[in-house]
Order: structure tokens, then C-alpha cells, then sequence
């Protein structure tokens, strides 16, 4: 285990508590909320820290910034909750790492900070983005007058005193009034200062115990080799047959031509509409999941502009979607003067997608979804593979 000079602990709380004040007393309750767990930075984007008080005087901060904390994708995997006390909140901490949404794990024991980090491993944690804030006096009072809106001439003197005063524990309603710019909750900031501890009288904020989960579930591959392994198994893997694409109902051959669905006809349209100026052969390939589509491009019969069509793309997914059998992944649709053709690659990655392309197929948890919706008999023989990313190890018992 490897230490990390976070500040002092009391300076952290200090510091903290009086951003979620300041927030508060600006009507803003969701940047820097307080609850049982603790204080909570949230940026809205996807970034946060948490920082739990425990008994006999324990801190625990955890966090994850998406773009920085390479810890959570790193290779091999870093468990940061290796060896780590049994009085750590288990019962916080294993969801958000099962989540892939714990990239920093910082304890203060009573005299030291640990970090989740093993040694050897300097991956960066994200706790210098989203603790940023939190780095010194200097640094807080910065960012509690762009959330009071501060002035350039005002003074920062009654940030420095509200400060001064958290850290002392005597915050009072002058300390509020005092505050630069727009404070417009007075006695909202006051409710935070007391559930944060820092008002005279107020007990110091301790968690209470929860229970724990005996087990945890931690990764043995990271998303990146999983999903290597996944890919890899998905070249190999042959196309099953499957039943023809329904014609759906009279309404799809009146609006098609040709005797194909409406859909189908729409992509080729647009693929026959992208085609060069003097060209009489266009291919168009797509990967698509639920949520996005990427394209590639032939380049023996390029188009124009490739990479649009993403609507049509899903139109046709979305028709050809079937309970039992599921969605595809891949299609390839061409059009030239000997007929027009569309392949659909449901069970793995066709030999036709581009071994270059930066996108090889759908992530881990994608793949897991779309085969949770087909029947087990049209599950291909990969999908195993889907638990080979972790292992479950258990939790010391408090």
C-alpha cells in the first residue's frame, strides 16, 4: 500500500464543508451536496468525490474523474480496495467499483493516508482533478467566489473568515452575511455548516456502521483486454443462419419497392444517392448498437460523405429486430447495376469490417445486453467470454 499526501484531514473537511456552504448559500444544493454518506462533490458531467467521516476520527475519500482516472481502465487491473481495512464503508465502495466508477480510494487511518494504489503502480487517480478545489485555502476560496459571483474589487475577507471559522468549528449566521457577492439562503448554508459539524456545538459528522457485502466482484481483465479477447473470439465465430427478414404487413410492401421493406429500401436509397459522380458500385459498412454507429469505408466502391445514414441505419435495425434472434451488429449494404445486396452479421464480426478499423465491435457491456434479449439457443459460442473480465473475491469481516 502506497501513501498519497492528500491534505490534512481536517483541512480537507474544512475546505469541503465550506464550498458546500458557500453553494448552498447561493441556491446551488447539488454541487456540493451534504447527506448521511457526507459531503459530495458532483460537477454534473460525470465526476465526483466523496468524502465519508467514520468513527475515531477516519476519513475516506473516493472518487472518479472519467477523463483522468486511468486507474479504472488500467492494464492489468488495479483493485484499489486491495488489503483495505475492514472499517472502510464496504457497503459505498463495492457498487461504484463494480461500476467501474471508483478511480480514486483514499483512507486516512487516524495518523496517515493510505492509497488504494498498489506500489509499483503510478497510474494517475483522478484525485487531482476533482479534488482540485480542495488543494488549499487559495484554491477554495477561488472557487467559491465564482459560485457567489464575486466581483473583481470585492475583498476575500469574509471568505478567508468562513474558512477560518469551519476549521474551527464556529461558524455563524456574520460569517454567512459577510460572504462577496450573491448569498441568498442564509439559513440553508447555516443547516449545511451544522450537518458538516462546523457550527459551535455541532457534533463532528461519524457515519455509522452499515452492513456489508461478504463478497465482491473485481476485475481480473481490464475493459480494454476483455474487450480484445471478446473481438478476437467474434472473428472467429461463424454466421448462423437464420430466418429471412419478415416483409412487416401490407403497409411495408406498399411503402417499399420491389417486394422489400420499406427500411431496407430507405438504406439502399441512401447508399445509391452517396454514390460518386461517373460510379456504378457503392458499399457502405456499419457497425451500430443501441446507442451509437460507427462506419467504414470499401475502398474499392467508396462513397460520398460515408459517414452519414445514421438514421436509416437504425430504421433498419429496428425492423429487422427479433425477440428470439436479437439485433445485428454489422451490416453491409451495396448497390450496383448487377442488383443491390444487404448482409447482416448478428453472431461475430464479419470478414468484411475492416481488421483496421479503430472500432473492432461493440463493447463488453453491449454485447451483454443485446444477448440477455435473444433466446439461449441463438446465444453464440463466445458468450462465456462475457465473465471472463472478473472474479469474486470475499470482504473481511468488520
Amino acid at each position: 500500500m502506497s501513501t498519497e499526501p492528500l491534505p490534512p484531514p481536517h483541512e480537507l473537511w474544512a475546505r469541503a464543508s465550506t464550498l458546500a456552504v458557500v453553494h448552498r448559500a447561493a441556491g446551488i444544493a447539488d454541487a456540493w451536496p451534504v447527506d448521511e454518506d457526507g459531503v459530495r462533490y458532483d460537477d454534473g458531467g460525470g465526476n465526483d468525490a466523496l468524502l465519508v467521516p467514520l468513527p475515531a476520527g477516519r476519513l475516506v475519500v473516493a472518487g472518479f474523474d472519467h477523463e483522468y482516472s486511468e486507474t479504472v481502465d488500467a492494464d492489468p487491473p488495479i483493485d484499489l480496495l486491495a488489503g483495505g481495512p475492514a472499517w472502510l464503508p464496504w457497503d459505498l465502495l463495492v457498487p461504484r467499483q463494480e461500476r467501474d466508477e471508483l478511480g480514486l480510494c483514499h483512507w486516512w487511518d487516524g495518523e496517515r493516508w493510505f492509497d488504494g494504489r498498489p506500489a509499483g503502480r503510478d497510474e494517475p487517480d483522478g484525485a487531482a482533478m476533482v479534488l482540485r478545489d480542495l488543494a488549499s485555502d487559495e484554491a477554495t476560496i477561488r472557487a467559491a467566489r465564482s459560485v457567489l459571483g464575486a466581483g473583481r474589487d470585492e475583498p476575500d475577507d469574509g471568505l478567508r473568515a468562513l474558512l477560518g471559522a469551519a476549521a474551527g468549528g464556529v461558524v455563524a449566521p456574520e460569517h454567512v452575511d459577510a460572504l462577496p457577492g450573491t448569498a441568498d439562503d442564509a439559513e440553508g448554508a447555516l443547516a449545511v455548516a451544522r450537518a458538516c459539524g462546523i457550527t459551535p456545538g455541532a457534533p463532528r459528522p461519524s457515519r455509522a456502521p452499515r452492513p456489508s457485502p461478504a463478497q465482491r466482484r473485481v476485475r481480473r481483465r481490464s475493459s480494454r483486454a476483455h474487450a480484445a479477447l471478446l473481438h478476437a473470439a467474434m472473428r472467429e465465430a461463424a454466421e448462423r443462419p437464420r430466418p429471412a427478414t419478415p416483409i412487416p404487413g401490407r403497409l411495408g410492401r406498399l411503402l417499399g419497392r420491389g417486394g422489400r421493406p420499406a427500411a431496407e429500401q430507405a438504406l439502399l436509397d441512401h447508399v445509391r444517392g452517396r454514390l460518386p459522380a461517373g460510379a456504378e458500385r457503392g458499399v457502405l459498412l456499419v457497425l451500430c448498437s443501441d446507442g451509437w454507429s460507427t462506419s467504414a469505408e470499401d475502398p474499392a466502391h467508396p462513397l460520398e460523405r460515408a459517414g452519414g445514414g445514421d438514421r436509416v441505419v437504425r430504421a433498419l435495425r429496428d425492423a429487422d429486430r427479433d425477440a428470439a434472434h436479437g439485433s445485428w451488429w454489422f451490416v453491409r449494404v451495396s448497390v450496383g447495376p448487377d442488383g443491390d445486396r444487404i448482409d447482416r452479421a448478428f453472431d461475430g464480426i464479419p470478414a468484411w469490417w475492416p481488421a483496421d478499423h479503430p472500432q473492432q465491435g461493440p463493447g463488453p457491456e453491449e454485447l451483454r445486453v443485446e444477448l440477455e434479449r435473444r433466446d439461449a439457443a441463438w446465444r453464440p459460442a463466445w458468450a462465456p467470454l462475457l465473465d471472463e473480465a472478473h472474479e469474486t473475491v470475499p470482504i473481511e469481516a468488520a
